[in-house]
């Protein structure tokens, strides 16, 4: 059986071929009458049946059907009865079997009219038998059903754990009972219940039986978490549709007819066309790469978020917001519009993602963002200028700075006693410029690194660039190219004097630990071209200082070690690592990389690297 898909109204879906709803073992239990902050998803949905019931009845004539979202099932045969099994949509299912019984008993059970209205629950027990109960006890009742429920011979194996809650379909079942009574109590229960099987539709798909499983894991895994951008997105799919079929007196039956089926089909292509690009948007966000990028864990990414902080008047998009933006003005107008809106800002977010260097300038950016407002302020720069890549390379460099949105981009604003951006590179480059960054300013050398390491990438490709792979700022780490343990100076007290240990000088190696001359003058002779003395500096640097430091995972550095420069080397280039379960993330960071190219690395090349970081840095912020 191929995937096919159709509209139905409700009592179509419920009756038509008498169906066996079937809720198959890998579902969970019932939680649509489980409260979410102040109302459970059954509370949210009745109350808007309920808000469009009333328009329905102010002036029945008119459009007023709602979309109940879709179904996904897989469809077999039973002992000649169609059994279907609910992949998604068990929730609104059994909710809309409740609600039938507590608007009628005959809704349940077979009529002259139609057939019974039969769910089971395929592996509980207690659920299903309690959900046949139902169809024999009237609503009229509803205030002693649990101890009508236990009374029932059929539940006597479960009445005790019913009567004490501890069965939990059944308590959410009878706490949806008095759900529904308590918002439909006062209901015209006749009109309501003709406009809920004639008026409410919903999206009907069936896929192959052996996609059954894989289909629900998929649709399922974000549901705990969808439920706004669910109502949100059967708001949209239903208002894009809410045309009006125009008729005239003038029209035979038989015109009026093929009216009303071309108005049907163009709302179920509407419906389907919108859909279908929803689903898109839905299934990039729910990408791992897309969700690490973003640091976010929401079915639709950022997309709904940043919407309502454009739309100044909106605080969150959440369902009761987005049905009042879509009453200011024609509600099918409004829908659309905000359709072209998403779209529109879906393709900014695509494209940020797609365009390797504002992809890297980006993610620079990110990683300094303070909080939520300030990261959708940068967002919104990041969109509103990605068509001038230099604009966005300047942004991100002064927010590595720790250069705030405001100070960028609206400098006279600030107050007398606030620092300008500049102020701050300066302060940086003094903290990057001294001898000793290394255990005193890591995070500022971190993102400097960051940056040279990204600029090498952005030159890649004849100045297109190459998205870089930003996991490393998860497992970062500074690694000293000469290595501290193989450097070392003469060990002073506070007030400048040396220091001795039974008459024996004491030295200081890089790495902290104490060594005396004796045990020196060992490790000379164990490694006669490896030892430094700091003093060769001559104060131009040290084994500390960013002129020999580079960046590195984690992982990589550890491997490393104390191991001298040649050694290193031959271990970071060794084409033969990866079969000897050495390999190496920090490959990719192609600064890092040129650094252990060198023929050698002492002295010279430290200070070197030093100057050349300071003068790259002056250049970049512009300071003189």
């Amino acid at each position: 059986m191929e995937q096919r898909t159709q509209f139905k109204r409700l009592k179509n879906y419920i009756y038509d071929d008498h169906p066996l709803f079937v809720i198959p073992n890998y579902q969970r239990g019932y939680k649509w009458s489980v409260k979410q902050k102040d109302k459970s998803s059954l509370e949210h949905l009745l109350l808007d049946l309920v808000e469009r019931f009333n328009g329905y009845i102010g002036n029945p004539n008119s459009d007023y059907d709602y979309f109940l979202q879709g179904v996904t099932v897989t469809e077999r045969v039973i002992n000649g009865r169609k059994n279907v099994v609910l992949i998604d949509g068990q929730q609104r299912t059994t909710s809309i079997y409740l609600i039938l019984w507590y608007l009628s008993i005959d809704n349940l059970q077979k009529t002259i009219e139609h057939d019974s209205f039969d769910l089971s629950y395929d592996v509980r027990e207690c659920s299903r038998l309690l959900l046949s109960e139902l169809k024999k006890i009237p609503s009229e009742k509803i205030d002693n059903l649990k101890e009508g429920l236990c009374s029932a011979p059929s539940l006597s194996r479960f009445s005790e754990k019913i009567k004490k809650d501890m069965n939990q379909d059944a308590y959410y079942f009878i706490e949806a009972t008095r759900q529904i009574h308590n918002i439909l109590k006062d209901i015209d229960k006749d009109n309501f219940q003709k406009f809920l099987l004639d008026k409410v539709s919903l999206l009907y798909i069936v896929v192959n039986e052996d996609k059954a499983v894989k289909t629900f894991t998929m649709m399922n895994g974000n549901k705990a978490t969808m439920y706004q951008e669910e109502l949100i997105k059967a708001e949209m799919l239903h208002a894009v549709s809410s045309k009006q079929t125009t008729l005239t007196q003038y029209m035979s039956p038989e015109k009026q007819l093929m009216q009303i089926w071309a108005q049907s089909w163009e709302s179920n292509s509407l419906r389907s066309k919108y859909a279908r690009e929803w689903d898109k948007w839905l299934y990039w966000w729910n990408r791992k790469d897309v969700k690490d990028y973003f640091n976010t864990s929401k079915p639709m990414g950022l997309l709904l978020e940043f919407y309502a902080l454009r739309r100044k008047s909106l605080k969150n998009l959440d369902y009761k917001e987005f049905k009042q933006l879509l009453s200011k003005g024609t509600y099918e107008y409004q829908a659309k519009q905000i359709f072209k809106d998403l779209r529109d800002l879906q393709k900014s977010f695509e494209d940020l993602f797609s365009t390797p260097k504002i992809y890297n300038y980006l993610k620079m950016s990110l990683l300094c963002n303070t909080g939520r407002e300030d990261m959708m302020d940068i967002l919104l720069f990041f969109i509103s200028n990605k068509y001038d890549i230099s604009i966005l390379k300047d942004y991100a460099n002064w927010r590595l700075v720790g250069a705030t949105h405001r100070e960028y981009c609206y400098p006279e604003s600030l107050k007398e006693e606030e620092k300008p951006k500049e102020a701050k590179a300066e302060n940086v480059l003094d903290s990057l410029s001294k001898n000793r960054v290394y255990g005193e300013s890591d995070d500022l050398a971190f993102k400097q690194l960051l940056r040279l390491n990204v600029e090498e990438y952005n030159r890649l490709l004849g100045g297109k660039g190459q998205i870089f792979d930003f996991s490393i700022w998860k497992t970062k780490s500074l690694e000293h190219i000469y290595p501290k343990s193989r450097v070392y100076h003469v060990a002073l007290d506070k007030d400048k004097n040396q220091l001795f240990d039974d008459d024996q000088l004491l030295y200081k190696m890089g790495d902290g630990s104490d060594i005396t001359e004796r045990d020196l003058e060992l490790l000379k002779n164990a490694h006669p071209k490896t030892m430094l003395d700091r003093q060769l500096f001559n104060g131009n640097g040290s084994e500390h200082c960013i002129g020999n430091l580079v960046l590195l995972d984690v992982g990589d550095n550890s491997k490393f070690g104390p191991k001298s420069f040649e050694e290193k080397k031959a271990l970071y280039f060794n084409p033969d690592a990866e079969s000897e379960g050495l390999s190496f993330k920090s490959r990719g960071l192609l600064h890092s990389m040129y650094a252990f190219a060198k023929s050698s690395w002492g002295i010279s090349e430290i200070q070197q690297q030093r100057d050349s970081f300071i003068e790259d840095f002056k250049k970049t912020y512009s300071i003189n």
